[in-house]
Order: C-alpha cells, then structure tokens, then sequence
C-alpha cells in the first residue's frame, strides 16, 4: 500500500532546475500550510530507529487515563448521558472490549487496529459503538446506542519538555474511518491556550465512508508550536458523526535530515489515462507525464524526477529525468514532461516514476520514492476516461416505483474516430437483490455527441444533464434484459453494435450510456483503478445509487475513484482491407472440436454471409448461408460430428470477401 500525503506544502523557493533532458518542463507551485502533514504505510528502517531513540513515547501497556507509561492522558469531556461510558476508551488485553476488538457498533463495525504493539493495547474513539450499540440490528439501530452522536471530546498526552528541542515530529499509528467527523490535532504550549492551534491537521478529510489503512503511520511537524516550549500538551479532537479513530505507539522526534518522496503522479495533462485504462491505437499520441515531489526533511537536498516507460515488448523508453537543486525543507514542485514518445504497440505499457537524491539510504521513508501507472493500447477497446467524467444519473421514485437511472462516460478524442459500439455490465439480483437492474427491463444504449466548452464549463446535477442542450444523441438502440446479460457468479460483458458507425471529430467529447426508463433500477457493474486488463476484479460501488425512496430531487452521482464498465468500442483500430477480413473473424471454438462448432465474426455494417468447410485436398465438405446480417458481432455454429478425425478448414465470406482458419477434428 503506497503512502498517502494530505495538505499542502510549502512554496518552494530559490529552486536551481536543470534540466536533465531534452524536454519541455511544466512547473507548478503550491500555498504554504499550517503544518506539514503526511501518512505513511510502511514503517522504513529510519523510522524505525527514530522510534526507538525518541524523545518520547507511549504505547498504551498500561492504558493512558492516570496509568500511562509516561504520565496520564486526560480527555476534556464524557458522556453526559452515561459518565461511565468514556468517548475515548482503551482497549487492553483485560478490558472488555479487550485487543481484539476494533469498533463495535452495529452499523459498520471494524477490526482492531493493527499496529506495532497492538498486542498490549491502544485507544480508540468508537463513535459508531457510542451511537449503535454494540451487538446485532445493523444499522437500524442508529441512535438507539448509549450515547447518540454527534460526539466532540478531546485526549491529551501528558505535558511533554520539548525545551532543548529545535524541531519536533509527532507521529503515531492509525486506523480510522469518516463519514461526517473530523479528528484535529490541538497543540498547547506551556498552558497558553493562546498558542493553541485549533487545527494543525484535519485527519478525517477523506470523504464519507472512506478509511485511513489499517496501522498507516501519521507524521506531523509540530516544531513552530512545540520546540522550546516545556510544557507542551497534544490534543486528539474527534468531533462528529461516525465511524472511529484508533491510535497506537505515538512518539515524538526531531525531523528528519532528508525525508522526500512522490506526492501525485499524472499521464496527461488533457485526460489522465488512469490506472489500467485501455485507449485505442487510433488515439495514440505524445504522453505528458508528470508527477509532484516533495521534501519534509531538515536540510536541502538535490532531487531528481526521473519516468521511464516500459514498452510491451520489454523496451524501456527514458530516463527523462528533472534536477531540482538545494530543494528545501517543506517544499513542493509539479512537472510535466511535455515530450516523451508515442505509444506504437499494442499492450500493456507500464510507466514509472521515480524521486532520488545522493541520500537515498538516509530517506526517512523511501517507500514513496517510486509510483508506476499501467495502461493498455488497443485495436478495439476504449475505456479511458475523461476527468471526472464517469457519472450516474438517477431519477427519485414515482408512486414507490423506481425512477429512470442511467450511467455515462464521457471520452476525449485526439483524433478523429469511428464509433460503433458499446461493452457494458451491470447486476444481476443474485448479487444485489435490492439494487439490481432485472431480466425483463428494458434499457437503452446510446452514443452522444458534447458541446466541449459547455460541458468543461460545468453542468449543474439534476435531471437536465443527460437532456440538455449540450448532449446529441448520434446512436440509441433499447435491448430488453435476458438472463444471459446478468447470469450470476459470471462477468458478462454485454456489447451493444449499433447499426452503423458514428465519426467524432478530433479534440471533441462524446458519451456513452445505458439507460433504464424505470420498472427496475440500473446497476452498472463499476471498476476499481485495480481492476485487471481481463476485465476481472469488477466491483460495485458501495452505496451507488443506494436507497432511491431516500432521493428527494433529481441527483448527478460522481462514482468518485471508480469507473463504471463502460466502453466505447470503434472501427478504426480494425484493419480491414479489400481483400482481407481475417481480423474481423474469431478463431472457433472448441478447437479440437467434435460436436458443435461456434465462431464469432464482426461486422462493420449489414452483410451477406456464408460459411464453408474444406478437407486438406480443398474438397467442399459442407456450405451454410447465414443470409444478412446486422453490423456488429456476430455468430455461427455449425456441427462437426458427422466428420472424420483430421484437418479442415473453415470460411467466412463476407459480401464477397473470404477468410480462412484451420479447425481440427478428433473423435
């Protein structure tokens, strides 16, 4: 798991670059914040060492309300409905709950919190115990716990000496779930509430129902508030509705001589080929990649970005690499390489990036000093996004009947491209009884055209997004719901031919959609950046489209870091010549084969189509005439059991255009 860095940085200023390479280099500043913030996932050698020679330490083995290891922990309130019910609690090994026990409300309960020393103890605010209750109910029983949310209490370290200190890093292990709460960090020094810092980070900016790791490492330098002081408290504000914040082995230190790493990385500036996206060849053009570095560590040090991309068949394409000179504590730079290569393969290219420095063995954690983003380039398949473009439409319910729902995907284009399909997936009622689009419903595929400039300028959510003025419909067609489109514990990946191809010109947007008109809800099956180039690891998004008699107006949803399975399929990539149609003809399957024989072929327009069956000598074994066929893909089946053991071929004509592939029959 990569590390993840929250907040800002500080400007970097006076920075000597020099370029390494011949390229073109983009540059970006960011604010300066209040504290520089950052969570890791590993613990490096050198964080190792920093906790075992800190300044101070607690790891809970005696809990923390009068008994910790260095002094007591005090919280600034309880429970006024239940004064023994504390908000901070400890669980040890003899507490009940007790070490094995994370969160235990009804409603999204959580392991314990894995950290170094788990094993002797850590402390946890469970605000979805206080409001649920522990036990059974779900989340029916929200607010029906012993202490009903929303909650606010605060728990501080003992006083700490940090007089002789010239910097201070407060760190500690954490897991923690958000739904509306935040946890701040407060930092008194020597009993001046003046000093007090009322946020020096917001833990909790994560998003509704989203989670830290569990035993992610938080680091905060605290030295403008805390060095030289000798009375310095530290505050753990948990103030909000859900989920929890367990915490483990905090210790103090002075920061790091060098601590850097990456904090962003970036395919493109004008659409980010995410994570195991696939873009057709007929889309290729020169990568702009880039990245964010930064520096948390005490003295300057000279960093260098360096990408390479790995090439299907092994070649590596750089180093393009970026000098950034005397780079200074809490800084940060943003660079785009604007001249790389164009992709020329069909495959997986996978692109990696790097931050060194002549300090790399004393990088406090260099777990974060290499990213790598992967993509694919295709003949066919499109499933590259546009920036924050893969969005769900939904309708509220009429008379407690489903409203009309719908996903789309907007694409960017490059060059001018031919669009004739669309592959899409969506849930079945064996996987989401209450959240499925049902056999029998009736939805409708379609391809659009977009006003770029309206849509870049923003829409407002609601019902008009899909109908307004910027969209043009190109392609529909309305496909009622078989089973075999939503057959359980199978990924069935629907394609859609419409019945004939539509030109997008070149740097313009379009859309595809499938759409349900009501009678039943649209689910579309959506993919985690994760999700492999097969198509498997498919996911739906928890909560998407959840609880539609709670919809009160018309909402726009984002599906945030997921996708859903949507892809533009074109014509484009397919060479298909005069005399060659080998690459629209499927290889039959089984090969070997000894009873029924099926072959998928792919149209690019209505068309006559006949098979043949030759032996070895060229002799006609068998003929059938398919007759016309719409565009799109197709199939034929044709039985071979009536054939002797041996070779044979197999034709396809297509309107007076032939194909052959060699079948194999065995007994």
């Amino acid at each position: 798991m990569k590390k993840i860095y929250l907040g800002a940085l500080a400007l970097a200023v006076g920075l000597s670059a020099t370029a390494q390479s011949k390229l073109g280099v983009i540059s970006h500043t960011k604010k300066t914040p209040e504290a520089a913030v950052k969570m890791l996932s590993k613990k490096s050698p050198a964080y190792i060492k920093a906790k075992s020679s800190s300044i101070w330490s607690e790891d809970f083995s005696n809990g923390f309300d009068g008994q910790g290891t260095n002094g007591a922990w005090t919280q600034d309130a309880v429970p006024a409905s239940n004064g023994a019910t504390p908000y901070w609690e400890y669980r040890g090994v003899a507490t009940s709950p007790d070490i094995t026990q994370g969160s235990v409300g009804s409603c999204g309960g959580a392991a314990p919190l894995a950290s170094t020393t788990a094993s002797n103890g850590f402390v946890i605010f469970d605000s979805n115990g206080l409001d649920s209750g522990p036990g059974f109910g779900g989340c029916a029983n929200i607010g029906n716990g012993p202490v009903p949310s929303p909650h606010d209490a605060t728990l501080y370290t003992p006083s700490i000496d940090f007089s002789a200190e010239t910097s201070v890093q407060l760190f500690f292990e954490v897991n923690a779930r958000n739904f509306q709460a935040t946890v701040k960090i407060d930092v008194i020094a020597d009993g001046d509430t003046s000093l007090a810092v009322g946020e020096v980070f917001n833990l909790l900016e994560l998003g509704a129902n989203t989670a830290t790791g569990n035993g992610d490492i938080v680091g905060i330098d605290i030295s403008q508030w805390a060095a030289g002081h000798s009375d310095v408290k530290v505050g753990f504000n948990f103030d909000g509705d859900y989920y929890y914040f367990m915490m483990d082995d905090v210790f103090f230190d002075a920061v790091p001589d060098y601590d850097y790493g990456i904090d962003d990385i970036w395919n493109d500036d004008i659409t980010d080929w995410y994570e195991y996206r696939h873009l057709p060849m007929t889309q290729t053009h020169l990568l702009q990649p880039g990245m964010v570095i930064k520096s948390f560590g005490a003295l300057p040090v000279d960093l260098t970005m360096e990408i390479t991309i790995t090439e299907p068949d092994g070649n590596v394409q750089g180093p393009f690499t970026q000098l950034f000179a005397a780079f200074p504590k809490d800084s940060t730079s943003a660079n785009t390489f604007i001249d790389t290569f164009e992709p020329t393969q069909l495959g997986e290219h996978t692109i990696t990036y790097k931050v060194t420095s002549p300090f790399d063995a004393e990088d406090f954690n260099p777990a974060d000093n290499e990213m790598t983003r992967t993509f694919f380039m295709t003949e066919t398949i499109w499933s590259d996004a546009f920036t924050n473009s893969a969005n769900s439409y939904r309708a509220p319910e009429v008379d407690g009947a489903p409203g009309e729902s719908e996903a789309i995907q907007v694409f960017h284009t490059f060059n001018e491209e031919l669009i004739w399909g669309v592959d899409y997936v969506i849930i079945n009622s064996a996987t989401a009884p209450d959240e499925a689009t049902f056999e029998g419903d009736e939805i409708q595929v379609s391809l659009y055209s977009l006003d770029k400039t309206a849509y870049l300028a923003g829409l407002e959510p609601g019902a008009d997004f899909k109908k307004s003025a910027i969209f043009t419909t190109l392609q529909t067609d309305f496909i009622e719901v078989a089973d075999s489109m939503i057959s359980s514990g199978t990924l069935v990946i629907n394609n859609n031919m419409f019945s004939e191809a539509s030109t997008v010109p070149a740097n313009s947007l379009f859309a595809v959609s499938v759409y349900n008109s009501g009678g039943g809800y649209l689910r579309p099956v959506v993919t985690s950046p994760t999700t492999n180039s097969d198509g498997s690891g498919l996911m739906r998004a928890r909560g998407l489209l959840a609880d539609p008699s709670a919809v009160d107006d018309d909402e726009l949803l984002q599906f945030g870091t997921v996708n859903p399975w949507l892809r533009a399929r074109t014509t484009s990539g397919i060479n298909v010549s005069d005399n060659d149609i080998t690459s629209l003809i499927g290889d039959a399957a089984p090969n070997p084969a000894t009873g029924n024989v099926t072959v998928a072929y792919t149209l690019l327009n209505t068309s006559d189509v006949a098979l043949t069956i030759t032996d070895l000598s060229g002799k006609v074994i068998a003929t059938q005439n398919e007759g016309s066929k719409n565009a799109g893909v197709n199939k034929l089946t044709f039985d071979v059991s009536s054939l002797d053991a041996g070779v044979y071929f197999y034709s396809v004509t297509i309107n007076g255009v032939t194909a052959t592939k060699k079948l194999v029959v065995t007994k």
